[in-house]
């Protein structure tokens, strides 16, 4: 069994990581702000990105049929002219540049998530050590109560071996007499 020096030796040690804990817990949180800001950022700018690019294909199919109106440009060419314009705007370099954005959210949504998850980590430990401190406390309170029932009894037994000897000595006075 621990004294009681060693329990609250202990409760210091336990108060000392929870309050390391919810030091991390507060940087996780400041960090988690941030990232969320960025992933806010990146569906911005995705989003943007997309629509710029609906409407430059929007863009290429008016001037594309307004070529075509004309009558005066061979259909070949237009026809070429769309072809190329058209891979520039949802080729190689498009889902390059669309899979990169795409690829950067998710990068942010995992780090988001594995940050979440620290954070109920760190909660739990919180909630282990704060338990921890209540089953100290209930042994110092255990042990002041054995203390104080061990002084009752050293005191019990002293006021009555002093009533003993008070009436030891009031016996022996009275055969004196």
């Amino acid at each position: 069994m621990a004294s009681k020096g060693e329990l609250y030796g202990r409760i210091n040690q336990y108060q000392a990581r929870i309050n390391e804990c919810r030091e991390e817990i507060n940087r996780e949180n400041n960090k988690l702000l941030e990232l969320e800001e960025l992933l806010k950022k990146l569906r911005n700018t995705y989003d943007k990105f997309n629509q710029a690019q609906q409407c430059s294909r929007q863009r290429l199919y008016e001037k594309a049929s307004f070529l075509h109106s004309l009558g005066r440009i061979s259909p070949r060419i237009i026809g070429s002219y769309e072809r190329n314009m058209s891979e520039l705007l949802t080729g190689r370099e498009y889902h390059k540049v669309r899979q990169g954005l795409e690829t950067s959210q998710e990068d942010v949504k995992h780090e988001i998530q594995r940050r979440k998850n620290r954070i109920e980590e760190l909660e739990r430990e919180i909630r282990k050590l704060e338990n921890q401190i209540g089953a100290c406390h209930s042994e110092i309170a255990a042990i002041e109560r054995r203390e104080r029932e061990e002084r009752e009894r050293a005191e019990r037994e002293r006021r009555e071996q002093e009533e003993r000897e008070a009436r030891m000595r009031m016996l022996s006075g009275k055969k004196g007499v």
